[in-house]
């Protein structure tokens, strides 16, 4: 057990001008063929923000090779600033995927009044299921980034002269192809070719979440996507219903 009282690690431009939390923090580490990452938090967040553009409690990017990870059973409240920012476009996040960032699986977490709940920022093979978000402006959010404005970094071919970051180094440092990596993860061997879709946030799962938003700023949304949608990104959606009980 982890416990720790002070500053969150932040994706944020601009100042912060109150941060506090209380964290405890339960890390089991399984080492088998891979190493997988089961985190656990139970925490109380307040922020009080003003010229920031993007801010998570959880923010993890950048990867397609860390895969297995799970985040479950966590309470997130009020991940949101309590003054008016100068930003029109701003992001709060509860848990962010950022830039792609695959392979999670995130299930059993009570999201409360928070401006976005789980970001999923144009990654691959990540599992959103279970959860509970009650009175968030947005429970989920889904894009992807990968098909236009970060299409460079997803590319077999990308170099430090084509992306300021590449998906690919991540993949060969852990010698993606080979065991274990390879039997662990067989869909990895081939993920750059066409048939994987590279660069499209496939097999994404959203599923039997609940939410409320009897007391949401603009009314609540569960998710910015429709059906449609996903599924034209190869990932699904199914039996996510409203639950204020």
């Amino acid at each position: 057990m982890y416990r720790h009282r002070g500053f969150l690690r932040r994706k944020v431009k601009g100042q912060i001008l109150t941060l506090s939390l209380t964290l405890s923090l339960t890390l089991t580490l399984t080492l088998t063929l891979t190493l997988t990452l089961i985190l656990t938090l139970t925490l109380t967040l307040t922020l009080t923000l003003t010229q920031t553009l993007t801010v998570a409690m959880t923010l993890i990017w950048r990867s397609w090779a860390q895969r297995g990870n799970i985040a479950r059973f966590n309470t997130f409240d009020t991940i949101r600033p309590t003054e008016r920012l100068a930003q029109a476009s701003c992001s709060q996040n509860a848990f962010y995927l950022d830039d792609q960032m695959s392979g999670w699986e995130f299930h059993g977490n009570l999201i409360i009044n928070s401006t976005t709940g789980v970001l999923i920022g144009g990654g691959r093979r990540n599992k959103i299921h279970g959860n509970h978000f009650v009175n968030n402006d947005k429970d989920i959010a889904f894009d992807n980034r990968g098909m236009n404005w970060e299409s460079a970094a997803c590319k077999s071919d990308c170099t430090s002269k084509t992306s300021s970051f590449c998906y690919i180094t991540a993949l060969e440092a852990v010698n993606y192809k080979n065991p274990p990596y390879s039997l662990e993860y067989p869909e990895l061997i081939d993920i750059f070719s066409p048939s994987s879709h590279p660069c499209v946030p496939v097999g994404n799962a959203i599923d039997s979440n609940t939410y409320c938003h009897t007391k949401s700023h603009g009314g609540g949304l569960f998710i910015d996507r429709n059906v449609s949608t996903v599924q034209s990104w190869f990932s699904e959606m199914s039996n996510n219903h409203e639950s204020c009980q």
